[in-house]
Formats: structure tokens, sequence, C-alpha cells
């Protein structure tokens, strides 16, 4: 193309389209892309507004370049332009700055999406189980004690409980799932809801012959416990639910919160350019305290490979038949609610059940860890003496 003449904007153009053509296949979606096209050429814009420019031409480099004395109208007209309005200079700088913060919030999460995040969430050096054709991931910290299978919050993974099987091994068996499409485990065939990860969960159950379990469930996690302890009592010693959802009935606000996350993680399925830092300041609110830190930053990293999940279970939140308000009369084993917030009158329901409140945003073990062992093992004992 040696020798081809460009108007300023073509030239512009011609270049920012072969930098793209490079790049596309290191960007997961054209919308980033596109969009990061469009600022760059702002700044173009706003440097040639500045400066002028002379023709465009490509040389054998295929790298645009002014002909002309464009180079040296840049040179001379700097100091002029600086010398006859500062005010015109300094607006210019703090557009480049803007323009260049834009760009880097735009890549950045294009490069993290590359990434499978989602895996470091789940459960490390897992084993695998192949129930409905989906692998399964679990960690199982073995023995011969008490099984305890711990059930994570949508969007978390079996990481979430690393922490609580080191606590209580060895004198108790725990096993903690990857829900599908989530840490370690492979893609689902339906979406997801807590009336499918039950049934998960009881062929995890019949495939590894377990018997009497406690079920430890976090929000959705806690939804599982009950279904499956209302459906299947004789395989259930107790379950320990920690701020778990489903309880009630959602009224006409909560439906209108639920349809806004619906759509807050709808945008993240499309990789909205902006759904990472949302994310983040999202999940700041809900793991608050320190302890629980570490494995909510790899929450956060996961945030676009996570968000389609996040959004069919929302979505399964405002069907009715996931409510299991009629079911939780129905759960006679013993109930333990390690809670983050006060919400007792919500819990009367159940006929054999205690309540604690712990600090925090959403997840109990996470975040007062030490506290939540010493509440759970005296539960575990109650449990083991009966």
């Amino acid at each position: 193309m040696d020798g081809v003449v460009f108007s300023p904007a073509e030239g512009i153009q011609h270049v920012m389209h072969a930098y793209w053509k490079l790049h596309d296949p290191a960007m997961a979606h054209v919308q980033q892309a596109m969009f990061a096209k469009n600022i760059s050429m702002l700044g173009a814009a706003l440097l040639i507004t500045q400066f002028g420019a002379g023709e465009i031409r490509i040389d054998s480099r295929k790298h645009a370049v002014p002909t002309g004395a464009t180079c040296e109208l840049v040179r001379n007209s700097s100091t002029a332009s600086t010398q006859q309005n500062p005010w015109r200079l300094a607006a210019l700088a703090a557009s480049l700055v803007l323009l260049a913060l834009l760009v880097a919030a735009l890549l950045g999460p294009g490069r993290q999406n590359m990434t499978n995040y989602r895996s470091a969430v789940g459960a490390q050096q897992p084993s695998t189980l192949v129930l409905d054709g989906i692998s399964i991931s679990y960690a199982d910290s073995g023995g011969s004690g008490l099984v305890v299978i711990c059930l994570h919050a949508i969007g978390h993974g079996a990481r979430d409980f690393e922490d609580l099987s080191r606590r209580l091994s060895p004198q108790y068996r725990v096993i903690a799932l990857d829900f599908p499409n989530q840490g370690n485990s492979g893609p689902g065939s339906q979406p997801a809801s807590a009336t499918r990860y039950t049934q998960t969960l009881a062929q995890c159950i019949d495939k590894l012959h377990l018997p009497g379990v406690v079920l430890l469930g976090n929000s959705i996690g806690g939804a599982v416990s009950i279904r499956y302890a209302s459906q299947h009592p004789e395989f259930v010693k107790a379950i320990v639910l920690c701020d778990s959802g489903g309880l009630g009935p959602p009224g006409p606000v909560g439906h209108i919160f639920i349809e806004a996350f619906v759509q807050f993680f709808a945008a993240g399925r499309r990789s909205a350019f902006w759904f990472p830092w949302a994310f983040d300041r999202y999940y700041r609110r809900d793991l608050l305290e320190p302890a629980a830190h570490e494995e909510r930053d790899r929450i956060i990293r996961s945030a676009y490979k996570i968000a389609p999940t996040l959004e069919q279970a929302w979505r399964s939140f405002n069907r009715p038949e996931e409510n299991l308000a009629s079911l939780l009369p129905h759960v006679r084993c013993p109930v333990l609610l390690a809670w983050a917030k006060d919400d007792a009158p919500s819990f009367q329901v159940f006929p054999n059940h205690r309540l604690e409140v712990f600090e925090g945003g959403h997840a109990a073990f996470l975040e007062d860890p030490g506290r939540f062992e010493q509440v759970l093992r005296g539960f575990l004992n109650q449990v083991c003496a009966v």
C-alpha cells in the first residue's frame, strides 16, 4: 500500500482497523473492542483539533505518518498554542488522561475474561463424579466421622469451605461440592435453580453411598438443603443454614428487586464493560469481614465467567415453585441458623431450630470462622449425641 494517500480521518480509521484486526483474537467480545476503537479515535481527533495535520500516507512498514511539514507543524505549534491559550492545552491534557483511564478500564476486563478465574473459586485438587453426563467436582477431606456436606452460594464454589474443612478434620468428613457451571464442575444441562441443584445433591449422596449426613448450605445452598431434607428426611441428621434464600414468597418490592438483579447479571453475560467494576462494588458489600476478603477477591475476578449462572439463578427466585414456605414445617431434623443479620421471625416455622447471629454480610463461616467453628462444633456434638 506504499504511496496510498488518505485524508486525516481516513488515515486514523485505517490505522485503528489494522490494530484491532491484529488484536481482536485476544479480545473476548466485539462490544469492548468497538467501544475502545471509538474512544481511541476520539483521542486522535482531539490531537488533530489541537495541532492540525496534513495528509496521511501509509509507508512500507504500514505505519500512518504525516506528510509534508506536519511533524514540524506539530513541534512549532505546540509551543505557540501553549503561549496563546494555556487553558486549551490543559483541557487537552485532561481529556487524554480520561481517555487513558477509559481504555485501561476497557482492556483490563477483556484480558481477565481470557482466564478461567471461576476454577480458582472451586474445589482445589478435586475429586470428580459424573452425574447426568455432567462432571461434578468436589473436595473431600476423607475420614470415617460424621459426614458434613457443604453447599455454596450461587457464583461461589467449594473453596468457600476450604478453611472450615481444615478446622473440622479429621473428626468430621467434610465434602464440598461445586454446583454445575461453577468452580471446577462442568456446564449444566439445565438453568441454575435450587430445584435443579437438589437433584444434583441427591445423585451425589446416592453415588457416594453416604450414610446420614449434615447439610451446610449458604444462600441457594441453604435452599437446596431445606428442599432435600424435606424430600429425604431419612438421609439427613441435621442442617446448617447460612443466610439462606427462598424462606418466604417475595412481595411486590421483592419481585422488582429480583428483576433488577436479573438485568444486572444479564449485562455481565453480555460482557458490558462496566460490569466488573459494578460487580466488585456489589461483592464488597456482600462479604464484609477481612477474613473473607481473599475468597471475595477470587469471586470478583470471576465476574464475567459466573454472570450467566447468576442471571439464571436470580430468574428462578421469582418463580413460585422455588418458594420454600410450604416445606419448612416438614423439616423435622435439628436446624442451626447461622445468620449475618437478625431475621428471627422467619425461622419460627422450623420445629427444631437454634439461631446464632454473626457479624458480616452473607457467610458466617467465611467472615467469622473462629466463632462459627465453635458454634458448629457444639451443634454437631449435640447431633452425634442423639
